[in-house]
Order: C-alpha cells, then structure tokens, then sequence
C-alpha cells in the first residue's frame, strides 16, 4: 500500500509518518516504508524519463509536415501510462534495527541472524552455515581476514525458501603502470566524447542526431547578429 501511495498521490519520503493499519512493529513498519520510498522514487525517475523521451518524439513528428509525415509511413507517438508496481515476491531490505548479523562464536554456525519481532526483546536467531564459496569471497585474499559485512541485508523468498544476501565495501586501486599511453579526449554535441586515436563514444545518431542539428539551426536564426555599430562604440 505505501508503495501506491508513493506512486500515485504522495512523494516518495522515507520518513512519511505511518498511516495503514498494520501488525508490523514500529521498527518494522518504518523499514517497510523507507523500501516503499525507494521503490517508488526509482519507479517515478524511469516514468519522468520515458515521459520526456515521448515528448521528445512528439515534437519531432510535430515539426515535420503532416504530409510528408504520412507519406514516409511515420505514426505519431502515444503515450502509454505505466503501471503502478506490484509487489508478488516477499522482499525484506533490513537494517540493524531489525535485521543483523552477528558473527557466531563457540559453535559450528558462522553467523547468527537476529531478527526483531512483534514481541520486544524476543528476537528470532537463525544459524547461518556459509558455503566455502561464501567463505573464500569474504575473505580479503591480502590479509586473509574476514571482511566486514555491511549492517544491512537483504531477505528474499522464493518457492517457500529464504535467501540471505549479504554486502560488504571494497576499495579498489586503480592500477596505472608508468608507461601506460596517453590519450586526448575531446567533449562534443554529436559525438560526445572524441580520443584522439579516432574513437568516438556515446555518439547520437537517427532521429536525434538532426534533432540536435535543427535545434542548432534553430538557435542560430533566433541569435541577433551585431552590426557593425554595435561593436564599434
């Protein structure tokens, strides 16, 4: 419900105050509203921008004759609204208020994951049991030691199984040798980005690229052009 809510009548704000009825516990309704805002937010930047993008195509067919439009076979663009999100899987994103995982210590478990319920100070403690996979990721090849998991974890349910997912910070050094080749790079319109060996990337091409040209062109006949005694004053 506050996944709809976010979507269709409020903005999406992590610390929207409660206002469907619920069972969770406090803590966990407000962790179940911060994953609704998210969500939400991401649903509603994807629909802004899908939104534009047939504005976009609409001033484009718009622009061009309706006959000539006709003739070369071009339909004018529709928008379609998009659904609101349904949730059909069980998806838990859990911080260390209600979620967390703690290391095990005199016992075959490696981790023991706390669980807050409706009931204070009566967590549920599942034994996780990591797989030797498990153990060789999280463990830092250099030190040989235990990464840090990050206090936040992720539970899905599939077929009637949970599944844990667990995160942790890396830094990464980037590795540059002394000899390494030196490239120019140059920042278009057209092509956005130009090396000097002759590589382009992110290069508009179709419809957008002479939209970009007629908006160029456009701006250049709106642009008042300085008379000789304009400059000379």
């Amino acid at each position: 419900m506050s996944v709809t809510l976010f979507c269709t009548d409020e903005a999406p704000d992590a610390f929207y105050a409660p206002c469907f009825s619920t069972e969770l516990s406090e803590r966990w309704h407000r962790v179940a509203i911060q994953q609704a805002a998210g969500i939400a937010k991401s649903w509603r930047t994807n629909r802004a921008n899908a939104y534009q993008s047939y504005l976009d195509e609409l001033e484009e067919y718009q622009e061009q004759e309706a006959e000539g439009a006709r003739e070369a076979g071009i339909k004018e663009p529709v928008w379609r609204e998009w659904n609101v999100p349904t949730l059909s899987e069980v998806c838990i994103q859990g911080n260390c208020n209600v979620v967390k995982l703690e290391a095990s210590t005199g016992s075959t478990f490696d981790y023991w994951l706390r669980v807050s319920t409706l009931k204070k100070h009566h967590p549920l403690l599942v034994p996780i049991k990591l797989a030797a996979y498990h153990i060789e990721v999280l463990t830092d090849p250099k030190t040989k030691q235990r990464r840090t998991i990050n206090s936040s974890v992720t539970l899905n349910r599939r077929d009637n199984t949970w599944w844990l997912s667990l995160s942790y910070d890396e830094m990464v050094e980037a590795e540059i040798k002394p000899n390494a080749p030196v490239i120019g790079i140059d920042v278009g319109i057209a092509n956005f980005i130009t090396t000097s060996d002759g590589r382009h990337y992110g290069t508009f091409n179709g419809k957008l690229r002479n939209r970009l040209k007629r908006d160029r062109e456009k701006r250049r006949a709106h642009t008042p052009r300085k008379s000789a005694a304009d400059v000379i004053m």
